[in-house]
């Protein structure tokens, strides 16, 4: 029971770390273009790269 008990507890931690890593990748990515380009990004796509963070 308690072997059985500790893969479903992997298992949960596992699934809920790729959950998080996914939109946290978005994230970041977004947040460092807006950082690295932010003069060079028109407005129009910057509005679109905050809605995705925020979305994330």
């Amino acid at each position: 029971m308690k072997l059985e008990q500790e893969k479903l507890r992997a298992n949960l931690l596992r699934s809920i770390s790729h959950d998080l890593r996914t939109p946290l990748t978005s994230i970041s990515g977004n947040a460092g273009i807006l950082m690295r380009n932010y003069t060079s990004i028109d407005e129009s796509h910057k509005r679109k790269m905050y809605s995705d963070i925020y979305d994330d």
